[in-house]
């Protein structure tokens, strides 16, 4: 048994909700729905845990997850950043439809639905409903930030989506086929045969890296400059200790640091 997300800020009580983007609805009629895996007819809801699953225009791809029972501390960590709350996740070209979007929330009468069997965010109705309330949710970006839900904005959800499913924390995937293709794989590059050949030299363990065209991560070729300079180092101490004594003492240069290292802006 899946956990459910965590209480979130002015959660308010047990409730059954149709959330839609039409504000002029009177009375749901049983249907099938387009994502359901049967055929019977039914009206949806979802309770009020999970209502802020649908803080979101209708066709929204969005990935929710947070910690249950079963979580571990390093997935709390990696994902939730030692936090105990829930994450709504969404692409970066859905984000101004999300904050221009107008949503309603219908509040459904509790008589007619029965839990759904498989999904314990769902309750379903085989009878025509009428909602008792109509609520405006408002601007849905500070609804996240109101409840104290993360809402984290990314590129491309299917990354994210697929480290999320492998871990250990709970999660809800809402029209995902909406979301962008996913990226194409990353292959690994091998490193420049030359490149290679210095490392065998010096005894650097080959990097793979598809960030790099030559192969080498830039830990690696940060490596080999090292090791570059500490073999040149060796040279310079044998050739001084076998030079005479007047000619060992080395000479004082002064070499200005990179803008990188000193911390100062490129002019």
């Amino acid at each position: 048994m899946s956990s459910p997300p965590p209480p979130y800020r002015g959660e308010g009580p047990h409730a059954l909700w149709h959330v839609s983007e039409d504000d002029s609805i009177n009375r749901f009629e049983p249907h099938r729905s387009a994502t359901a895996s049967s055929d019977e007819l039914l009206v949806w809801a979802v309770d009020t845990r999970h209502l802020p699953m649908y803080w979101f225009p209708r066709e929204c791809p969005r990935a929710t997850f947070w910690a249950g029972s079963g979580t571990s501390a390093v997935d709390r960590e990696r994902f939730l950043f030692g936090a105990s709350g829930r994450v709504h996740a969404i692409e970066s070209a859905w984000l101004d439809r999300v904050r221009s979007a107008r949503v309603v929330a219908y509040r459904l009468p509790a008589g007619p639905f029965e839990r759904h069997p498989d999904i314990g965010a769902y309750w379903i109705s085989r009878q025509p409903v009428e909602p008792l309330e109509r609520v405006e949710l408002g601007d849905l970006v500070a609804a996240h930030a109101n409840a104290q839900i993360e809402l984290r904005v990314v590129p491309n959800l299917w990354p994210l989506w697929e480290r999320v499913t492998a871990s250990t924390l709970e999660f809800g995937g809402i029209r995902l086929r909406s979301a962008e293709p996913r990226p194409p794989a990353r292959t690994p590059v091998a490193a420049e045969p030359e490149a290679a050949r210095t490392l065998d030299r010096l005894g650097v363990t080959h990097a793979r890296s598809t960030d790099l065209g030559s192969g080498l991560a830039p830990q690696h070729e940060y490596g080999v400059a090292r090791a570059l300079k500490k073999r040149g180092d060796a040279r310079n101490a044998r050739a001084r200790r076998r030079a005479p004594a007047h000619q060992r003492r080395r000479k004082r240069c002064c070499v200005a640091r990179p803008d990188w290292e000193s911390g100062q802006a490129p002019s």
